[in-house]
């Protein structure tokens, strides 16, 4: 297995990498927008009705075809390989809490519910919608860091000692 990593380099006392974790977490988001017009004066009120959110999470985990499946190794290296799954999903799941608060402010900031002129409303909009895609987006930088920092805690020298010596009686 060959993969740029965060992991540390420990040199040539663990030169071979028996197992990967790729995560990919996704943000979608869609508004929904309510509004009235008055004809006669062509000015409009504009605001978000609503904001969807949806945090995607993708987990694969590569284990070299080097490793029998059922061998113990194998089971070593997938019991591993989950912790940095384990770790993601938590992260995530803290951060919900994060997030919501971020879109309810970036929305309450973001309109004003003041008349503006009708040929205004796809602007209006549009400023909403950059408003709250900045919050989604200064959320989704945090978790990243936050994942980063967490699963470097899971590949730690000790951690990579314990797998070399778990198995230790079966042929590699």
């Amino acid at each position: 297995l060959k993969k740029d990593s965060i992991s540390p380099n420990y040199g040539n006392d663990f030169p071979i990498l028996e197992g990967l974790t790729s995560g990919r977490v996704q943000f979608k988001y869609n508004l929904e927008f309510k509004g009235t017009q008055e004809m006669r004066s062509r000015k409009a009120c504009v605001a978000a009705n609503a904001a969807h959110i949806v945090i995607t999470y993708t987990p694969t985990v590569y284990i070299s075809r080097d490793i029998p499946n059922r061998s113990c190794r194998y089971g070593v290296t997938l019991n591993h390989e989950m912790k940095h799954v384990r770790v993601d999903i938590d992260t995530i799941n803290q951060y919900i809490p994060d997030i919501k608060a971020a879109a309810v402010r970036a929305l309450r900031h973001a309109q004003t519910m003041q008349p503006i002129e009708s040929r205004d409303v796809e602007k209006m909009r549009n400023d909403i919608s950059a408003e709250f895609s900045k919050a989604i987006n200064e959320q989704s930088s945090a978790l990243e860091k936050t994942r980063a920092e967490r699963q470097r805690r899971v590949d730690t020298r000790a951690e990579y000692d314990r797998l070399s010596h778990d198995c230790a009686g079966e042929r590699r």
